[in-house]
């Protein structure tokens, strides 16, 4: 990984006698990590389900679109419900009142 792109990986092990990350991409492809290669290029989160509520405030990680900045704080200022024509959406405001919105990832069974 060269700094100038941007990968998204998963850890799927780790190594405690050859103190390396085992980890994986969105296409199944594994590669190795050496847990003291891990510089400020690289920023490691744990990813987990979150309940938000309207009034909620979040920190945004990463870039969302064109209007979602990483790093910013913003507010639910609505929650959305779908149905079978269009996703469930979430509606935040930032400090300014500019809104923002994105579709969440959600896991839907099908009928």
């Amino acid at each position: 990984m060269d700094g100038s792109k941007s990968y998204i990986l998963r850890l799927k092990s780790i190594s405690k006698q050859s103190n390396k990350l085992l980890l994986q991409d969105n296409a199944g492809n594994t590669s190795a990590l050496s847990i003291n290669k891990i510089d400020s290029h690289y920023r490691l989160f744990k990813v987990q389900e979150i309940e938000l509520r309207e009034g909620d405030s979040v920190q945004s990680t990463g870039v969302f679109g064109q209007n979602i900045q990483a790093g910013k704080t913003f507010t639910v200022a609505e929650l959305k419900k779908g149905n079978f024509l269009f996703a469930d959406k979430i509606i935040m405001e930032d400090e300014h009142g500019k809104k923002a919105s994105f579709t969440p990832k959600v896991d839907r069974k099908a009928c």
